[in-house]
């Protein structure tokens, strides 16, 4: 058994699902001269091989988009919250509480920094990114110092991870906090309306 086969079959995959792991393994390296500098390759050989991993488990091939450009992105997601955790234990500060790396459900991957529509190319939107970190984190202080949603005690900024970023069921979170299915949908509407426009008094168009 080869290394790359040793690293697919740590993951939780189905063998057809494995197999085209294995077939499409060569990503990792473009990923890694894509993302890394030369001296993280064998620290994030792993890191990407997980990505890879995942996109094989949540592709779907009837969004039009390749697999290969799907994987990417999987891969580059994984890639930059690994390097922000790497970032965080060695500050010891806090940090956003959401991953702007992370692809959002039913956009074929793509990731809030991503819908910064300026036409430029993903370097110029990663540069944007820090501001967009910054604007959450202000984002996340206000609501703190608010309290209550509508006398409701529930952490928005939490809402806002779960169903616009890692694609939650309103109703299945709902019943986690004790809550409405409709405070749930409002407050992750009303949160990403706060940031779009806390954003544009930045000069940040986004949705």
């Amino acid at each position: 058994m080869t290394t790359n086969e040793k690293r697919m079959g740590a993951c939780s995959l189905t063998e057809e699902q494995r197999k085209v792991a294995e077939d499409n393994c060569g990503l990792i390296y473009v990923a890694l001269k894509e993302y890394c500098i030369p001296r993280e390759y064998e620290d994030f050989y792993g890191v990407m091989a997980e990505g890879l991993c995942n996109a094989v488990r949540t592709y779907n091939p009837n969004r039009g988009v390749k697999f290969s450009t799907y994987a990417m992105k999987c891969m580059r997601s994984a890639c930059f919250m690994e390097k922000r955790k790497g970032r965080t234990q060695r500050s010891g500060n806090d940090v956003a509480i959401v991953s702007l790396s992370d692809p959002v459900p039913g956009t074929d991957g793509r990731c809030i920094e991503d819908l910064v529509p300026d036409g430029s190319d993903f370097v110029r939107a990663y540069e944007q990114s820090t501001l967009i970190r910054k604007t959450l984190d202000r984002l996340a202080r206000k609501y703190e110092l608010q309290g209550k949603y509508n006398g409701v005690k529930v952490d928005r900024m939490y809402v806002f991870k779960r169903v616009c970023i890692e694609g939650a069921a309103q109703s299945e979170l709902a019943e986690e906090l004790g809550v409405a299915q409709g405070t749930i949908s409002r407050i992750a509407r009303r949160v990403k309306q706060d940031l779009a426009c806390m954003l544009k008094q930045e000069g940040v168009e986004t949705w």
